[in-house]
């Protein structure tokens, strides 16, 4: 009996790794993504020119910023403080079947949505940078994104950072999450902060956003901003520079507030595989490939 598990567990894990590298040498192959020297959506990167310390905020997708942390940019802004922002994928819809013409220019057309909203907080597009990693496959590629933040992480040397938090909502803001966490934690980077945006306890839809019952974490503190009016108008117009995205659009102006939380890296691992939206051995299958990457990372 466990003989016949254990065989059906390595077929799946196998069909799963064969589909991962079937769908990763098509997009090598059509220009969608060859590391390092060419990637559809890349913007900014490596970065040379950014702001030294200051604020970052690491986002899966162009709209998780304004989505999940737009009051606290707007504080932050009216502050002085210098803000880079960091999309680790091209937005460009999710379907890797798609021409690679279609994909850039609709990773192009997000980029320029993006910038255009964060011009209202005065955030200059030489600041937005886009990893272009392609949408909804960045587990696929856990290894060269965690080579690219840890690049990105010790130009800065942010005083603080802003990323997703693990909640289950979208797999690229959950892998996004881990692999900053993970990167913060070996760098003693103490000032991160983690936001939820949509999960299954509080869809987008729904008027006010929590981060999900986590069994991971002990019941952790967390801070609820309320949007003043003022700021309320500025995140519906930043919004709205997101054209491309008309559900999103329609859904998050009804939120009056936003969350954020110290993020405590703890069982990351487990807390990926218990949220995750991808089957468990697709999952595992990351997280195998970025234990063995980081085992010899120069940190």
């Amino acid at each position: 009996m466990f003989g016949r598990l254990k065989t059906k567990l390595m077929h799946a894990i196998d069909r799963t790794v064969w589909k991962e590298e079937f769908i990763k040498r098509r997009e090598y192959r059509e220009g969608v993504c060859r590391y390092p020297d060419s990637i559809v959506g890349r913007q900014n990167f490596p970065g040379d020119h950014l702001n030294r310390r200051g604020i970052l905020v690491i986002a899966a997708h162009p709209d998780d910023d304004v989505l999940g942390v737009a009051t606290t940019l707007i504080r932050h802004s009216k502050s002085g403080d210098p803000i880079t922002i960091v999309f680790t994928t091209n937005g460009a819809g999710g379907d890797w079947k798609r021409s690679v013409a279609n994909q850039r220019a609709y990773a192009e057309l997000r980029y320029s949505e993006a910038c255009e909203g964060l011009a209202l907080l005065h955030i200059p597009p030489s600041n937005v940078i886009s990893l272009g990693f392609p949408d909804g496959g960045l587990h696929r590629y856990i290894q060269p994104l965690t080579a690219d933040l840890l690049s990105l992480l010790k130009t800065i040397r942010p005083t603080r950072i802003y990323v997703h938090s693990i909640e289950g909502g979208h797999i690229d803001h959950d892998v996004t999450s881990f692999v900053v966490q993970f990167l913060c934690r070996q760098l003693a980077l103490s000032e991160v902060y983690e936001w939820a945006e949509y999960n299954r306890e509080s869809p987008l839809g729904t008027s006010q956003i929590h981060f999900p019952k986590d069994p991971f974490l002990n019941d952790p503190a967390y801070t609820r901003i309320q949007l003043t009016e003022d700021e309320l108008c500025t995140k519906t117009k930043m919004l709205s520079k997101h054209q491309s995205q008309e559900d999103v659009i329609r859904a998050a102006p009804s939120r009056h507030s936003e969350v954020i939380r110290a993020a405590n890296p703890v069982h990351s691992k487990q807390r990926l595989l218990h949220f995750g939206k991808l089957p468990h051995n697709r999952v595992s299958r990351t997280l195998f490939v970025f234990e063995q990457f980081s085992k010899n990372m120069q940190l």
